[in-house]
């Protein structure tokens, strides 16, 4: 593999523990608006642990779902 090649794969690895991050820094605080603009247009969310486990997809009904959100007790577990 290539400097480049690494390089960008390190970056990436980064954006993803970044964004990470910042989900769970503006979830624990119920910063809703903060939360789907972490989200792309067709992003799909997908929370297993509640019951029953739910699937949201596309920005309109990730809105909807976060428009619900409280602060969390917990830091959530990504």
């Amino acid at each position: 593999m290539n400097t480049e090649t690494r390089l960008a794969a390190l970056e990436a690895r980064f954006a993803i523990s970044e964004l990470r991050s910042k989900y769970c820094w503006h979830t624990v605080r119920g910063a809703r608006d903060a939360v789907l603009e972490l989200f792309t247009d067709d992003a799909a969310f997908e929370n297993s642990r509640s019951d029953p486990p739910v699937v949201v997809a596309g920005k309109a009904a990730l809105r909807e779902y976060f428009a619900r959100m409280k602060p969390a007790r917990r830091v959530p577990l990504v």
